[in-house]
């Protein structure tokens, strides 16, 4: 019990360095996307930009959906609208497929802002 206590604890922390992480990616990546999209300054900045608007969205709804399913449910969707945000991403073939991708993989580091929290203050036992 102890060691699959720290192993939740673990994965579950690891949800501030994938929003940094996932925030973060795009900035090595750009100078290649601007190159292969012919990107103007604007929309330079909604690609970057799109994945926080993203995070918003999926921190509003989070919790509601948390309260509905569960918070291993939520938990579960965060981690696969982010793997699945970031394969769309990686395989886009227009602007339009890259920031449906940062986007829904925002959503997914919304809800996994939100639930992280939650989910281990289930899982953390009530005495040392």
């Amino acid at each position: 019990m102890h060691r699959f206590l720290w192993f939740c604890i673990i994965v579950a922390c690891l949800g501030g360095f994938l929003f940094g992480y996932q925030t973060a990616v795009i900035a090595g990546a750009m100078l290649f996307i601007k190159k292969e999209f012919v990107l103007s300054t604007g929309s330079h900045g909604v690609v970057v930009s799109i994945i926080l608007l993203g995070a918003l969205l999926g921190s509003l709804v989070s919790g509601a959906f948390a309260d509905r399913l569960g918070r291993k449910a939520a938990f579960l969707a965060a981690v696969l609208l982010i793997i699945a945000g970031s394969c769309i991403a990686g395989l886009a073939m227009s602007v339009t497929y890259l920031l449906a991708g940062r986007f829904l993989a925002g959503i997914g580091v919304g809800f996994y802002s939100v639930v992280t929290p939650m989910y281990l203050g289930e899982i953390s036992p009530l005495r040392r």
